[in-house]
């Protein structure tokens, strides 16, 4: 069985967005700082696991037979990485949004927040 290394799909991120996307210098050095938090591809805490694009290369792997399709897995695990970090960042502005029109529910507004993100 051929196991899909979490540096892989680092390569491949990195590489994608520093040459292939077409996003300002800015939000790309945004996108690679929120990419390096708990639990996403990029953290050095290796007691975080990745459940994005991690746990689905791992999944993939078992019926993996040759080397033909790891590419295609890692450019998903990849994908799948930036539509979770995509899915935070909406969250965040939601959760701020919600904030200004209930300014008397700042408290429960943060405890739902952090619950959800743990």
């Amino acid at each position: 069985m051929n196991r899909i290394e979490k540096s892989a799909i680092r390569t491949f991120l990195q590489n994608h967005l520093l040459t292939n996307c077409m996003l300002e210098k800015e939000i790309i050095q945004y996108i690679f700082h929120l990419l390096h938090g708990k639990g996403k591809i990029f953290s050095t805490d290796e007691t975080h696991f990745s459940w994005g694009g991690g746990f689905y290369a791992q999944v993939s792997s078992f019926h993996l037979k040759d080397d033909t399709c790891i590419q295609s897995i890692i450019s998903h695990a990849a994908a799948i990485e930036l539509l979770i970090l995509l899915s935070k960042i909406y969250m965040d502005k939601a959760f701020r949004q919600i904030a200004t029109h209930f300014p008397d529910k700042q408290i429960q507004i943060a405890r739902l927040k952090r619950y959800l993100e743990s």
